[in-house]
């Protein structure tokens, strides 16, 4: 299970969403919501991008992050069975509502993005979902 987690993450980080509790217009409001560590409560697989039906599956990843900082990276780790520590580049888009990702692999930046379109963004709650390889919805919920 470990193993899709850090799959899913890798690969295919981050695409749909739009409901925000904050002020769609304001991106200094939005990077200093975000510029946090944020544990991952749970990840949960859809098959379509309505993320509030019923999910395939969800698994509850302990001791899991996402460190978003403001050095314009974002610091993940996967804990056991593999232990798994990847960063990527982001930055936020002028309207607020998503993030644009970028790999880092043997330190250089990708230059092709995936976008994290940013569901839920409040000062004790993150929840964002991404559309994997085989079209499938993984949303992240993540708490400070």
């Amino acid at each position: 299970m470990k193993q899709l987690y850090i799959i899913i993450f890798s690969i295919s980080l981050f695409a749909c969403a739009k409901e925000q509790s904050l002020n769609p217009d304001s991106t200094d409001n939005s990077l200093n919501l975000i510029r946090h560590k944020w544990n991952i409560e749970s990840v949960s697989i859809y098959e379509t991008a309505d993320i509030s039906g019923t999910s395939l599956y969800t698994f509850n990843p302990t001791g899991n992050y996402e460190d978003f900082r403001a050095d314009g990276k974002v610091y993940t780790y996967g804990g056991s069975p593999i232990v798994s520590y990847d960063t990527f580049a982001y930055k936020i888009l002028p309207d607020a509502k998503a993030l644009l990702v970028y790999e880092i692999k043997n330190a250089i930046t990708n230059t092709k993005a995936d976008t994290m379109h940013i569901h839920t963004l409040t000062a004790s709650s993150f929840i964002h979902y991404s559309r994997n390889p085989v079209n499938e919805y993984a949303k992240w919920v993540l708490k400070r």
